[in-house]
């Protein structure tokens, strides 16, 4: 896998070493700055966190009882909490591992596309998904949530297959097998949506009977089972109800009905895509394919072909699906990305009609001069640590309990209260690092609060029903979360 290295091959290692400086830019900035966002995230952090104080590695918790709620497999967990014992910074490192996948994924394209003759299309592709702001916004490649590290190895095990497919060495066969287990350790269920599309195209090309009399096939597949399986049945051996739990929440549950009111139309994720900031998309994309399908260049057919046959069924899938969420269709955006770079390597391969390197030269510049707008937008969010949620004011209480966790603040004895608190998944993180950090903080109720009490509100009305019963003296605020003492009651 690392024949790059090698002198004929130091294009690949120039186009990698230069998409490594560009995701670097992308990634790694401000990468704890922000404090874990609710729901998902933060649930994985509570995860890893429990799990890096119990070192229990077989099944997760949530407040130190069996996670029934997140039932997915726990690769990312285990990585986060790996990353826990390496990190100062627990927010680092529950992102860190979503992190180096997506480089990987870079990487592995590159790699991949360029063993059949396709490295501008592996090139174009990592690039265009570090400039999707979409994918680097929040939920996915700067995020702790799963969809990041699930598109990374859906997209590495879908290109492996593609390239096996063409190739028919076995060697890729293998690599489809262990980014498709890694893919299903990350997110379970989700990860294997795209594998009737794999057999659809097995049958469009004429390989399935071939595969059939594959004997490698059956070994890996039975090793794949073997591996997933395994975990579920040792899980449910120490945690009982959990593959019930798998049932409700990943195959029954979530697919026929809207889990947590999360519902939508027909036209839901159309119209998220229509929106989408992702601005090569919607452009580019109907471009990308109709130039792949004009030009006489069979691997750029075959490839767009491959993706848009997995992206039609994807779409179909999640479309019939009632639960809806935004995330769930981020996978088709790598997808779109890989068909719009064949398109790219399509105009390159062009200009070298006739050995016309200096064409060649001007074409690539002029082409990559298109990606400073999008690359320096998303530099600029990655620097300046922006979020979905667009200010401080939803998560300006959980800075606070950094802050003296990480003692910033001079606080301790603090009583939080917590009536009708929103973020609950992310209180519990960070009560869990006070604790850590040996900081006495207290859950309180409006109806608690007695006088002597230095308590953290952090919405505004609450702050007013202690105003009106309490004489106070506040001590330090942030945007509306504040830190009070209670002097006395009024009259």
């Amino acid at each position: 896998m690392f024949d790059f290295l090698q002198k004929k091959n130091i294009k690949t290692a120039i186009l990698i070493g230069f998409y490594l400086i560009l995701s670097l830019f992308v990634l790694i900035p401000q990468l704890g700055w922000h404090v874990l966002v609710d729901w998902d995230e933060a649930r994985q952090g509570v995860n890893a966190f429990e799990m890096y104080k119990t070192n229990n590695l077989i099944y997760t918790t949530f407040e130190f009882q069996p996670e029934h709620w997140n039932t997915k497999p726990p690769l990312l967990i285990w990585l986060q909490y790996i990353c826990m014992h390496i990190f100062s910074s627990f927010e680092v490192a529950v992102r860190f591992p979503t992190v180096c996948s997506i480089i990987l994924m870079g990487i592995g394209l590159i790699w991949l596309f360029n063993k059949i003759g396709r490295i501008y299309t592996g090139f174009f592709a990592a690039v265009i998904c570090l400039c999707c702001d979409t994918l680097t916004y929040f939920h996915c490649f700067r995020s702790g949530d799963y969809d990041g590290m699930m598109i990374s190895f859906m997209m590495l095990y879908l290109t492996c297959f593609f390239v096996y497919a063409k190739t028919n060495k076995q060697k890729y066969l293998i690599l489809f097998f262990v980014f498709l287990i890694l893919d299903t350790m990350t997110k379970g269920i989700q990860s294997l949506i795209p594998l009737p599309a794999l057999a659809a195209y097995l049958l469009i090309t004429k390989r399935f009977v071939i595969e059939l009399k594959n004997k490698n096939v059956y070994i890996f597949s039975a090793i794949f089972l073997l591996i997933v399986l395994g975990y579920y049945f040792i899980r449910e051996r120490f945690d009982n109800g959990y593959i019930q739990s798998v049932l409700d929440n990943e195959v029954f549950g979530r697919y026929s009905s809207a889990i947590e009111g999360h519902n939508g139309t027909k036209t839901y994720y159309w119209n998220l895509i229509k929106n989408d900031n992702f601005i090569f998309g919607i452009i580019l994309f109907p471009l990308a394919v109709l130039l792949n399908y004009l030009l006489k260049n069979k691997d750029c057919k075959q490839i767009t072909s491959f993706f848009l046959l997995n992206i039609l069924f994807y779409f179909a899938v999640i479309t019939l699906g009632q639960t809806k969420l935004p995330w769930y269709y981020f996978p088709i955006l790598p997808m779109i990305a890989v068909m719009i770079a064949a398109g790219i390597d399509n105009i390159l391969t062009s200009s070298l009609i006739n050995k016309r390197k200096t064409v060649f030269a001007i074409t690539f510049l002029a082409i990559c001069c298109c990606f400073i707008y999008p690359y320096s937008n998303v530099v600029n969010n990655s620097f300046h640590a922006k979020t979905y949620r667009g200010d401080i004011q939803y998560f300006c209480g959980h800075y606070i309990m950094r802050d003296i966790a990480q003692n910033k603040l001079p606080y301790d004895n603090i009583y939080y209260l917590s009536d009708n608190d929103d973020n609950n998944q992310v209180s519990v993180f960070y009560w869990h690092l006070l604790k850590e950090n040996n900081k006495n903080f207290y859950k309180i109720n409006l109806d608690n609060i007695a006088t002597g009490m230095l308590i953290q509100v952090n919405k505004e009305d609450n702050f007013k029903k202690i105003q009106d019963r309490f004489n106070i003296e506040e001590l330090y605020s942030l945007n509306q979360a504040r830190i009070i003492k209670i002097k006395d009651k009024k009259q």
